[in-house]
């Protein structure tokens, strides 16, 4: 009983002994928003770490790995880790300097990110600065970082950005001669970091609008005339304005839209009738001569695209045929002239011109059919 005891004893005190020393290693201290609390965290920070939380000495329990901008410190490691924000998802990173200018480590293998707490430019990603590929846009960021340092920027000229030669840099800042609020980036460089911070813009366009459609046809020895119809319409667009615009990112866009025409139907001549439908599908680089945000702003755009015409023809006399129905695609092309109103509103008139619908009729006979069409719309845009 006697040995039964002391053996309990003994594995008591072990794993008190072992609580004690987890717990220690463990401990730290946590920032966050200006205020610093001492306490213990749940589990080390590696690769696999996912959930983190922090119990606090006066109680308070914080679930680290959902708070953002956060600062850990263990005491055991003398580690310091940060929460950073990265496509609305929480980051682990090792804080590798501190200063103006704080350099952080995610657990993702040469992945880091730089911020100027000075200058206030936020947590900007870094990915592999050790590859020369990536040396070009790494160094567009750090100019950011180091605007106002001249000897700081001078030290990124050169083709090699490792992360030893990215803490020198950060030293040389933090300890910089001459903080220069004038100096300025040269318009290149200024327009290239426009570039790289830029992103691309995609809205989206519906509307109804109202066409007129001039047409000339002619059979052979039958009938050579002309018509003219209109009707309604309805459309929609994607409106894309991609990074590699650079600085026309918001003034040029590719429109990729889809326009049904509605169908019209005539008689030409006394001897043909006509039912036409149409399908415009046309792809449309746009510029716009004014900023986005402005209340009126003019664009001009060239369509190139497919018509998809559905038609309906019958011979009123039936002399050379009774009925012929059925579609056609043909290539149009076309020009576009419009502007935005009260930002969300758009108006534009769109001119196709000269786009052939042949209509087999005989073996030997077709009735060709030279078509333009002119639209007006009215839109509404959002993102």
């Amino acid at each position: 009983m006697t040995k039964q005891f002391a053996l309990c004893m003994l594995l008591s005190i072990f794993m008190s002994v072992n609580l004690i020393f987890a717990q220690n290693n463990l401990s730290g201290k946590l920032t966050l928003n200006d205020k610093t609390y001492e306490g213990v965290f749940s589990n080390k920070i590696n690769n696999s770490t996912k959930t983190l939380t922090f119990n606090s000495e006066e109680g308070t329990t914080f679930n680290v790995s959902n708070t953002k901008g956060a600062i850990l410190y263990y005491f055991s490691t003398k580690e310091t880790y940060a929460t950073l924000e990265e496509k609305g998802q929480i980051v682990f990173a090792e804080v590798l300097s501190n200063g103006n200018v704080k350099f952080y480590k995610t657990l993702i293998e040469n992945t880091y990110f730089i911020e100027n707490s000075k200058n206030k430019t936020g947590a900007i990603q870094l990915t592999n600065v050790d590859d020369v590929n990536s040396y070009k846009a790494n160094r567009g960021k750090l100019l950011v970082i180091f605007k106002d340092c001249v000897e700081a920027r001078k030290m990124t000229n050169n083709n090699v950005l490792s992360r030893k030669k990215i803490m020198n840099i950060i030293n040389v800042y933090n300890e910089c001669s001459n903080y220069s609020d004038e100096y300025q980036l040269t318009s290149k460089e200024a327009s290239d970091q426009n570039y790289i911070f830029a992103k691309g813009i995609i809205n989206f366009d519906i509307g109804i609008g109202y066409y007129l459609e001039s047409s000339d046809l002619n059979i052979p020895t039958y009938i050579d005339a002309s018509d003219n119809t209109s009707g309604l319409s309805i459309y929609a667009s994607v409106n894309i304005s991609p990074r590699f615009v650079k600085n026309l990112i918001g003034k040029f866009y590719f429109d990729l839209g889809v326009q049904y025409n509605f169908n019209a139907s005539s008689e030409v001549d006394n001897k043909i009738s006509q039912d036409i439908s149409s399908i415009f599908i046309t792809l449309t680089p746009k510029y716009y001569f004014k900023e986005k945000e402005s209340q009126f702003n003019p664009y001009i755009g060239l369509a190139f695209g497919a018509a998809l015409i559905s038609y309906d023809v019958l011979d009123l006399n039936q002399n050379l045929f009774t009925q012929r129905k059925g579609s056609n695609t043909r290539f149009i092309y076309g020009l576009e002239l419009g502007t935005t109103i009260m930002t969300n509103f758009e108006a534009s008139l769109v001119y196709y011109p000269d786009f052939q619908n042949d209509i087999k009729i005989l073996e030997q006979n077709e009735l060709s059919t030279k078509k333009s069409n002119l639209s007006f719309r009215l839109g509404y845009k959002f993102n």
